[in-house]
């Protein structure tokens, strides 16, 4: 960036110096929002421009991964309790036909059971990406 601050640009019959800000933003790999990227980029090479210019300006999204990252080492925690403490058991669910036989079919599924012995759906502790249904 120095190296484009010394070198002047022929415009014209003038010659102009110029400056180069580079925003950054990082995305999290466990939360990836291309939208947020872009603004935070943005922001970066606004504060970058504030400051002068010819400077590298980045920001990461620190506190949403922080959270993530807390909220998973809870339910980890949770997980290893339920293991060591046998809290895992196996659910029947009845499949329904759609064409009216009446097979008894059943799809098996794990559940964990918290401190209460209450069922705890994966949805809860099982993050999906963003974006997925």
């Amino acid at each position: 960036m120095e190296r484009i601050g010394k070198h002047p640009f022929p415009v014209g019959e003038r010659r102009v110096s110029i400056s180069c800000t580079v925003g950054l933003a990082l995305v999290a790999n466990a939360d990836p929002n291309l939208d947020a990227a872009i603004n935070d980029a943005q922001e970066s090479a606004r504060r970058g421009a504030e400051r002068g210019g010819n400077c590298v300006v980045a920001k990461e999204r620190v506190d949403q991964d922080a959270r993530v990252l807390a909220y998973d080492q809870v339910w980890v925690k949770h997980i290893r309790a339920a293991l060591t403490e046998n809290r895992f058991h196996l659910v029947q669910q009845p499949i329904a036909s759609l064409n009216g036989n009446s097979q008894r079919m059943f799809d098996v599924a794990m559940r964990m059971l918290d401190t209460q012995g209450r069922e705890v759906l994966p949805s809860e502790f099982l993050r999906r990406p963003s974006g997925t249904i």
